[in-house]
């Protein structure tokens, strides 16, 4: 994607991963790199058709004089107008976020010692597709570990929220990997011209669903950190914490 803006319009090309919890690729798991290449190309190409339609200096357009072709023709000049340079503000804030219920982390890591030394013992038997079924079973039970040792005793993690705003551009960025309905909620709530939302920023703390999707399941449920309740939470501090940037506290 950056190679084909770069290459197309010039400049530097930022990619922001975005909130994508709950997002795949139109193709994926192929296992085929020229998919990836190929994704990278249409998205590239989009992204800069729209960078070259943008206009991001203030100018007017002035009526200069009148060309004689087939028809008189009016010739218009641009103008650039004088701005202010925009003011650069970097803010963080902790946000305390409710956990989800978690087995008891001793019989967790019982679990995941036990997948460890079947993955070891499977290693010896030079079986491709046993070791990759053994190593991330192992992997897996390593993760609930991790899971349960990070939540035991506790009803709430902190995550760090960092915002960088520059004019009436806001750039909102968490760690883990939020679900798409998050990072839209807050684009529309923001009270900023223009906000960009990424997860996946400053650390990891695992996914965080929303509270519907609780009731459908699935992986990401099962490796989040956090309880129903927990996107709510987060959007709604978040937003909070737009306001006060905007009025400059």
């Amino acid at each position: 994607v950056r190679r084909v803006v770069e290459g197309t319009i010039g400049g530097r090309c930022l990619f922001l991963q975005g909130a994508t919890g709950n997002i795949g690729p139109v193709v994926g798991y192929t296992g085929e790199h020229a998919w990836y290449h190929r994704l990278g190309r249409q998205l590239g190409l989009e992204a800069a058709r729209v960078a070259s339609g943008l206009e991001t200096r203030p100018v007017r357009r002035e009526f200069s004089h009148v060309q004689e072709s087939g028809a008189p023709l009016a010739i218009y000049e641009e103008r650039q107008l004088e701005e202010e340079r925009p003011n650069l503000t970097v803010r963080t804030r902790s946000i305390a976020l409710p956990t989800g219920e978690a087995p008891p982390a001793d019989a967790a890591e019982r679990a995941a010692v036990e997948a460890r030394e079947t993955f070891v013992e499977v290693c010896a038997s030079g079986n491709e597709d046993e070791v990759r079924t053994a190593g991330m079973t192992a992997k897996r039970a390593a993760a609930a570990a991790l899971r349960a040792r990070t939540i035991a005793g506790r009803t709430s993690l902190e995550v760090e929220i960092q915002v960088i705003r520059i004019g009436d551009t806001v750039l909102v960025s968490m760690p883990g990997e939020p679900f798409a309905e998050i990072g839209v909620e807050i684009k529309q709530r923001s009270p900023f011209g223009e906000t960009f939302f990424s997860g996946y920023s400053n650390g990891s703390a695992w996914y965080l669903p929303t509270a519907e999707a609780f009731e459908e399941g699935g992986y990401e449920i099962g490796a989040s950190f956090y309880s129903p309740a927990a996107a709510g939470v987060l959007v709604q501090e978040v937003v909070r914490f737009l306001e006060d940037v905007k009025r400059g506290e």
